[in-house]
C-alpha cells in the first residue's frame, strides 16, 4: 500500500469506486472476477469501497526529487492509527505530490504535512511561485497545514521560511511563536512543561492555519531533539515488543500529544467522508459578472484589523448559486462606511473580532444609507466580546431614539416563507475547558440569537447581528477554539438573512 491516491491527474478512489459500480451485477449486487469467484470478488470489491470511503486526517507532501520530505516512511501513518484509537473513528491518510497535484487535490485533506532536512523550495522559481500560489488558493478554502524540519536540519528551515513569504506577502502573516495559552498544547492531551518544545504558527483568517516545527536543541545538553516526525515513527501504537525506556517512552507519548493536539485544533475533529467532498472544490472569483440582474454582496470595512474571514461572504454567494440557481456577482467589494458609493451597495456585510470605532462622516453616511433601504448584516468572529461591545455601541450612537433588540423566534426571518429554511434551532458550539485541562466544543441546539434594529416600529429589520460566530463557519475554518454556528447552521441563518434582505429591498 503506498497511500498515493493522485497519479498524475486521476484520483484512484474516486475512478476506481465508478469502475467498480459500473461492474457490480443489477440483479443480486455481486462482483465476479475474471478468474475468481464471486466470494473473494465481492469481498475485495467490498473492502476497496469501505476502507477507501474513509475520512482523510492528512496529506503527507512530497515536494522534491529525493527522499527528504519522507525520511520517516511511517510516522504519520502511526500518528493516524494513535488518533483513531483516540477518537474511535476510522481514518486514512495519503500521499500528495505537490507539483501535480491541483488545488482541488490538496483541498481533499484538511490538514497538509510538511517534513524533512531539505528545503521545500523548487529548483525552478516559477515552479516555487506556483506552489505558493496553491498553498494560499487552499489555506484560502480553509485548509490547514503542518511543517517540520528535522533535527538533521540543513536547508528546510530556511526554504519553508521563504515558503511562507511567498504564500503570505502582504504584511501581518509572519511566523511567530504560539503563547503557552495557545490549544495546541491541550486540545485533546495537556502537554506537561518540561515536554513542551518551541512552535511558530501563522494566524490567517479565523485561526491559526499555519504550524510550523522549527529544530531545537536541548536546553540543558545543547544536544538536537529528536523531531516530532522521529517520534511518531518510533512508537509502539500497539504496545507490541520490548518496551522503551520510561524517559524514552514519555518523549514519544508527548511526540503523539503534540501531533494529536494539532490535529484537534486544525480539523474540530469533524472530518468527512471522501464521497461527502465534491471532486470540484474551488471556487473562482470573477470580475466580469454586470450587478444588473444578480445577487451581490458588499464587504462594510470597519477600519479595524484585518479581515479574519474573507471568504465568508463569496461562499455564502456560490451557495445561493449552486442551491436555488441565483445568479449572482462572483466578488464581494470593500467599501468604507463614508464612500460616496455606499448607496450603490444595497447590502452589506460585516464581520470582525476586535473593537472598532466608525468617524462622524462614516458613522452619518451609514446612517442614510440605512434609512434609504439599505441593509446591514454584521456578525462577532468566534463571539468576539470587543467587536460585538463596538457594534452595539456604533448603532446606539447612530440610531439613538430606537431599540436595538432580540429578533422574536417565529419572526418571518427564521420561516420558510422568502425561500430559505425553516428554523426553530440551530446547532451552536460551545467551546470550554474539562476538568483535564482538554478542550471540548459541544454542539449544542439552541434557538437563533439574532438582533435587530427597525426604523420603525414593525417595519423592516434594518440591521441585523448575530452575537454567535458566522462568518467563520461560512469559511470553513472555525476552530477548536471558536464559538459559534456549525457549518451547515451557519450557511442556513445566513441564506435566510440574506433572502430576507434581498424581499426587502
Amino acid at each position: 500500500m503506498t497511500n498515493q491516491r493522485f497519479i498524475g491527474q486521476h484520483d484512484w478512489y474516486r475512478e476506481g469506486a465508478d469502475k467498480l459500480l459500473r461492474l457490480r451485477d443489477s440483479i443480486d449486487g455481486a462482483w465476479r472476477g475474471q478468474g475468481t469467484g464471486t466470494v473473494p470478488s465481492t469481498a475485495l470489491a467490498l473492502l476497496f469501497l469501505s476502507k477507501g470511503r474513509r475520512p482523510v486526517l492528512m496529506s503527507k507532501i512530497q515536494y522534491g526529487e529525493t527522499d527528504s520530505w519522507n525520511l520517516h516512511p511511517n510516522d504519520v501513518n502511526n500518528l493516524t492509527m494513535f488518533t483513531e484509537s483516540r477518537w474511535n473513528i476510522d481514518l486514512t491518510w495519503q500521499i500528495t505530490n505537490i507539483r501535480p497535484a491541483t488545488v482541488d487535490h490538496l483541498l481533499q485533506s484538511p490538514v497538509l504535512y510538511f517534513s524533512g532536512d531539505r528545503t521545500p523550495l523548487q529548483q525552478d522559481d516559477a515552479e516555487t511561485a506556483r506552489m505558493a500560489t496553491k498553498l494560499r488558493e487552499y489555506l484560502d478554502q480553509g485548509g490547514f497545514i503542518i511543517a517540520e524540519a528535522q533535527s538533521n536540519d540543513k536547508t528546510f528551515d530556511s526554504g519553508f521560511r521563504e515558503l511562507m513569504k511567498l504564500v503570505f506577502p502582504e504584511p501581518g502573516y509572519e511566523l511567530a511563536l504560539l503563547e503557552a495559552s495557545h490549544p495546541i498544547w491541550t486540545a485533546e492531551i495537556p502537554i506537561e512543561p518540561e515536554q513542551l518544545r518551541p512552535i511558530e504558527g501563522i494566524n490567517f483568517g479565523c485561526r491559526t492555519s499555519v504550524i510550523y516545527i522549527p529544530p531545537f536543541k536541548d536546553p540543558q545538553t545543547e544536544q538536537p531533539c529528536p523531531s516530532l516526525s522521529c517520534l511518531w515513527e518510533v512508537a509502539k501504537i500497539f504496545k507490541r515488543g520490548v518496551p522503551y525506556p520510561e524517559i524514552v517512552q514519555k518523549q514519544i507519548d508527548a511526540g503523539l500529544g503534540i501531533g494529536l493536539n494539532i490535529l484537534a485544533y486544525a480539523t474540530n475533529r469533524e472530518l468527512k467522508f471522501k464521497d461527502q467532498i465534491a471532486e470540484s472544490v474551488t471556487k473562482k472569483a470573477s470580475t466580469l459578472d454586470s450587478r444588473r440582474g444578480r445577487v451581490f454582496l458588499s464587504f462594510l470595512d470597519s477600519g479595524g484589523a484585518m479581515n479574519p474571514a474573507p471568504h465568508a461572504p463569496l461562499n455564502l454567494l456560490f451557495w445561493l448559486e449552486t442551491n436555488l440557481g441565483l445568479p449572482v456577482v462572483r466578488q464581494v467589494d470593500t467599501v468604507n462606511p463614508a464612500s460616496e458609493n455606499l448607496y450603490e451597495n444595497p447590502i452589506l456585510f460585516m464581520h470582525g473580532r476586535t473593537a472598532f470605532q466608525f468617524s462622524p462622516e462614516q458613522r452619518e453616511n451609514l446612517k442614510e444609507h440605512l434609512k434609504r433601504g439599505g441593509f446591514l448584516f454584521a456578525n462577532a468572529v468566534c463571539s468576539a466580546k470587543a467587536f460585538t461591545e463596538s457594534f452595539h455601541g456604533e448603532i446606539q450612537k447612530m440610531f439613538p431614539d430606537r431599540p436595538f433588540k432580540a429578533i422574536p423566534p417565529d419572526d418571518p426571518l427564521f420561516s420558510d416563507e422568502y425561500g430559505g429554511f425553516s428554523i426553530k434551532t440551530l446547532d451552536v458550539r460551545l467551546p470550554e475547558q474539562s476538568p483535564g485541562r482538554k478542550i471540548v466544543a459541544p454542539v449544542r441546539q439552541e434557538e437563533p440569537k439574532l438582533y435587530g434594529l427597525q426604523l420603525e416600529d414593525g417595519d423592516r429589520w434594518a440591521i441585523v447581528f448575530s452575537p454567535y460566530d458566522v462568518s467563520c463557519a461560512l469559511e470553513r475554518a472555525s476552530s477548536l477554539e471558536c464559538r459559534g454556528y456549525t457549518q451547515d447552521s451557519a450557511m442556513q441563518l445566513a441564506v435566510n438573512i440574506l433572502l430576507y434582505a434581498l424581499e426587502h429591498w
